[in-house]
């Protein structure tokens, strides 16, 4: 006696939707929900995303004490069921012993091997990336999960190296998950952690991290001591820095290229020499690793301690192979670098010959400060009228008194006393007024000159 929906009356309709049968009622409250959904539910990032709880990544429970061989081995045992199926449950659990003893490609194939696993395990695949490629890859919203309150939020800080995360991270929710891990992969991600924690501008939660590993008896990774001379630059400790660098560039690792460009980095903000042996390694890596992501930063790594060692030469030409003529970022801030370098260390001969090769468009791009100190070399080395070309390149608004100093001694070379006068009209102090006397007595102003002079206590030059 079934009744076609089109044939029901309206009202009937909506009579028996509004009134389900009695056996299909059911009161709930939240107390009736099974244990891990209420869990979930609890547990909600900020941004409205579930976040897994520390029972969904315990990765130190997913191995036994048995061999790495004869945990896989039983694993894969049980891989395929009646009809030569996949065995998800299986394929999990072989997936979770390979990401327990670090192995995220391996861990990573086995999951694919299934869609539906997959799709279930993508935090298990998120993990796996970070320790395969260290970020996680494609459309992941791990990195989402640095405001949940449990583990995943160590795996969330390692998922997006470049992520700008808030002051509201709470970073000792990793520092706890870390503490929590294998040995061996504590060794492995201390100095990961160390370096985004750092980043964060967070300088004790990134040592904390550290410590983890430190205290272990057994010697500090490579990857760990790179972590470590990060921190000491970041703390202003550049001897110690310097020293753990050149460690790690002595063990020869994976880490090596990373600790030099580290090293160069140190050498410019101390303004100190770097020894030639440093700069041919560079250059070694950087031939070695051109197609690598590390790349363009070891080549201009290679450029800067070609300048620090006195090659300004070679420093010139690997600049121009680099694009000395483009006016990309990488292109501009290279040029800039070296153009402060020549300035303040470079010979005489080298820093005039640098100058003169420039093309104006070239030592326009350059910043304010540069420019006003190769102006005031310039006139240092008696070429005022260049100095006078790179003085107008600059902003004459707000008045600067280094520049209309430096306007004034370039038109006083070139015997413009008048024109030098104008210049330092606006500017105080004994520069100034030093500079106001000599363009006086060029002008033939000697009573005003005398005053002046006395008055910037040049009793000699008054008599």
């Amino acid at each position: 006696n079934l009744v076609k929906k089109e044939e029901m009356p309206l009202a009937q309709e909506q009579e028996e939707r509004s009134v389900p049968a009695a056996h299909n009622l059911r009161v709930t409250s939240s107390s009736d929900l099974p244990v891990e959904l209420q869990r979930s539910i609890d547990v909600l990032a900020d941004t409205g995303r579930n976040c897994p709880t520390n029972d969904d990544i315990a990765i130190a429970s997913w191995a036994s004490d048995k061999p790495f061989h004869l945990l896989i081995g039983d694993a894969r045992t049980n891989l395929f069921a009646e009809f030569d199926r996949l065995n998800p449950e299986s394929l999990t659990t072989l997936a979770r012993t390979y990401v327990y003893f670090g192995f995220g490609a391996e861990a990573l194939q086995v999951i694919r091997l299934d869609p539906k696993v997959a799709q279930k395990e993508h935090i298990l695949a998120d993990i796996a990336n970070v320790m395969e490629n260290g970020r996680a890859l494609g459309d992941s919203e791990l990195g989402t999960l640095t405001d949940c309150e449990s583990d995943i939020v160590l795996w969330a800080i390692l998922a997006e190296p470049d992520a700008q995360v808030g002051p509201e991270l709470d970073a000792s929710s990793a520092l706890l998950a870390l503490n929590k891990l294998p040995l061996h992969l504590r060794r492995f991600l201390a100095p990961a952690l160390s370096e985004r924690l750092l980043s964060y501008g967070d300088p004790a939660a990134a040592a904390a991290a550290l410590r983890n590993v430190e205290r272990l008896p057994d010697a500090l990774p490579s990857a760990s001591k790179l972590a470590r001379a990060k921190l000491s630059i970041d703390q202003g400790k550049l001897p110690e820095a310097t020293e753990t660098l050149e460690d790690v560039i002595d063990d020869n690792t994976v880490q090596s290229p990373e600790a030099l460009i580290e090293l160069v980095e140190t050498h410019l903000e101390k303004n100190q020499p770097i020894d030639p042996k440093i700069a041919g390694l560079i250059e070694a890596y950087a031939k070695e690793l051109r197609g690598s992501i590390l790349g363009p930063e070891l080549r201009r790594a290679h450029v800067l301690a070609l300048i620090k060692s006195g090659q300004f030469d070679r420093a010139f030409a690997a600049a121009d192979e680099l694009g000395g003529g483009e006016d990309t970022v990488a292109a501009l801030e290279l040029r800039t670098s070296v153009s402060q370098e020549v300035i303040a260390n470079a010979p005489d001969v080298i820093f005039l010959e640098h100058f003169f090769r420039q093309q104006p468009r070239e030592i326009g791009l350059l910043p304010e400060g540069p420019k006003l100190a190769l102006a005031t070399r310039l006139v240092a080395l008696g070429f005022p009228g260049q100095a006078e070309s790179v003085i107008s390149m600059t902003s004459r608004r707000p008045t600067n008194p280094k520049r209309q100093i430096l306007q004034g001694r370039s038109a006083l070379q070139l015997d413009r006393p008048q024109d030098a006068l104008a210049a330092i009209s606006e500017v105080e102090g004994d520069d100034a007024d030093l500079l106001r006397a000599q363009a006086s007595l060029a002008s033939g102003a000697h009573q005003q000159a005398y005053e002046l002079y006395r008055n910037a206590n040049s009793g000699p030059d008054a008599t």
